[in-house]
């Protein structure tokens, strides 16, 4: 009774099987270079990890996995009602799903992607400010060290390159966007993020 009572999940399971045959683990790691949108942002530069499966089914392939990545480098100098500079610094962890499909050879694939997970901003610095923004005064003169964590997602594209079945490069153009942070206890839209970055793939 117990193998009768199983035989309706064989076929599920072996289709999981051979989901799970047909995938390679695949791990990316790299950097790349980045401007920001909501303030005068000078460029900044990062590293990027991650880590997923990859589904090499026809005619197109399936990547799904999580991405960690730090920014660092982008500065604010100042503007209208603030006299001073400040340092970015942005950690984020998004999970990832990735289409690539060939251009008529196995070894180079366009990709279109989409992310979304949260994000750490990270603002230090010096600032002399006074003024009053969405009814709250403020003052601030002094050195500033806060961060905060918001909601992340994201855009891609670009090529990959599958040198052999186990190495790999993808160079590409990624769009981020946040949510409200708060910082010095305000509420702060910081923006968007624009960047072109390379890994280098290995699958195993």
């Amino acid at each position: 009774m117990r193998f009768r009572s199983i035989r309706p999940l064989l076929p599920l399971i072996s289709v999981f099987t051979m989901a799970t045959a047909m995938a390679d683990f695949q791990l990316g790691l790299g950097g790349g270079v980045f401007a920001g949108t909501e303030y005068d942002e000078d460029i900044g530069y990062g590293l990027e990890a991650e880590a997923g499966f990859l589904a090499q089914d026809q005619p197109v392939n399936l990547f799904l996995g999580v991405r960690g990545s730090y920014v660092d480098g982008l500065s604010s100098g100042g503007s209208s009602f603030i006299d001073g500079s400040s340092d970015l610094d942005l950690f984020e962890g998004v999970a990832v799903a990735r289409l690539l499909v060939p251009l008529g050879t196995d070894v180079v694939k366009i990709y279109g992607e989409g992310s979304i997970g949260s994000a750490n901003l990270q603002v230090s610095g010096k600032a002399k400010a006074k003024g009053n923004i969405g009814g709250q005064d403020f003052s601030i003169n002094s050195q500033f060290d806060e961060n905060d964590w918001m909601l992340a997602w994201g855009l891609g594209a670009g090529l990959q390159f599958d040198f052999t079945r186990n190495v790999g490069l993808r160079v590409g153009y990624n769009f981020h966007s946040f949510g409200d942070s708060e910082v010095f206890g305000l509420k702060v839209d910081p923006g968007a993020m624009n960047g072109f970055t390379s890994a280098l793939i290995l699958k195993f």
